[in-house]
């Protein structure tokens, strides 16, 4: 079974990034298109940055770029991030997803020594939703309903909050 691998992210790979980000732009936290310059910049500032909050990968699968994944917000006084996924839209329920979420708390755990991932997923996005609960079932995740934390399409969204604790991961069965 073929599975994903984690690279370094690549200045060039921010041109096919910020096209996957732009199309999905209205379920993402910050609701504004990016340009090729705003993504490289993010690159410069944060992925290239061993000083900050932040660590991003790139998803290959099959040989080819298909994704970016990280954990940023980190706290590592409080040895907790947030989890951050993105993946060719065009990819999507081809299982590349719940690879790279796998992986992201294996490192997140086993490497950056993290005791919480949360996320947070708004129910504006009900495929994203859809696919969270699925990976909060799988890794024992908490949750909690927040309301009204998303505008878009002219309304309020509630958002899905959940959170990967390292010892509830464990002794769920995962090996991560």
């Amino acid at each position: 079974m073929k599975e994903v691998s984690f690279k370094a992210l690549k200045k060039e790979d921010m041109a096919q990034i910020v096209e996957w980000r732009n199309s999905t732009v209205g379920v993402l936290r910050t609701p504004f298109l990016m340009t090729k310059d705003m993504q490289e910049e993010f690159y410069e500032r944060t992925v290239c940055d061993r000083g900050a909050d932040s660590r991003y990968f790139a998803i290959h699968f099959d040989g080819s770029l298909v994704g970016m994944a990280g954990v940023n917000n980190i706290s590592w006084e409080n040895r907790n991030g947030e989890i951050s996924l993105l993946v060719n839209p065009k990819l999507r329920g081809k299982g590349i997803g719940s690879m790279a979420v796998l992986e992201i708390l294996r490192i997140g755990f086993n490497c950056m020594n993290l005791e919480n991932i949360y996320g947070e997923c708004y129910f504006s996005n009900r495929a994203g939703i859809k696919f969270w609960e699925s990976q909060i079932e799988r890794f024992h995740g908490y949750t909690a309903i927040l309301p009204n934390r998303k505008f878009f399409g002219g309304e309020y969204h509630d958002s899905l909050y959940f959170s990967f604790n390292r010892k509830t991961v464990w002794e769920g069965g995962e090996r991560v």
